[in-house]
């Protein structure tokens, strides 16, 4: 098990699904988002096939981080997990991620989680 006592919220998310965390050793103040977070897992019934997946494209000059890659509700997704409030920059965030995980055609379902 892994310590996350100096974990952001980031982390300690990464940690759960990675089934690696100390619960006991998260931040009272990181707490509240990795619960808000659990409950999420548990009610979407979301399965995740890449956690923290960074990606490339060389051909129009962007990269990024992916939160999650998976399925929920059977559904091919990608997931992008924030604590503060929705910005009008996370849509294309998502769209740009997206795009570098598809095939075209593809359908790939984006969700934004903002975690409080």
């Amino acid at each position: 098990m892994v310590h996350c006592g100096l974990c952001g919220a980031g982390d300690a998310t990464e940690l759960f699904d990675k089934g690696i965390l100390d619960i006991k050793t998260v931040d009272p103040a990181i707490k509240p988002y990795l619960d808000a977070y659990a409950r999420f897992m548990l009610e979407s019934g979301a399965h995740w096939v890449d956690i923290e997946k960074r990606l490339y494209d060389g051909v129009r000059g962007y990269a990024g981080t992916l939160d999650r890659e998976g399925t929920i509700n059977g559904e091919r997704c990608i997931l992008d997990i924030k604590t503060g409030p929705p910005q009008p920059w996370h849509r294309v965030q998502l769209a740009g991620y997206a795009d570098l995980i598809r095939e075209p055609g593809e359908p790939v379902k984006r969700w934004g989680l903002w975690l409080q």
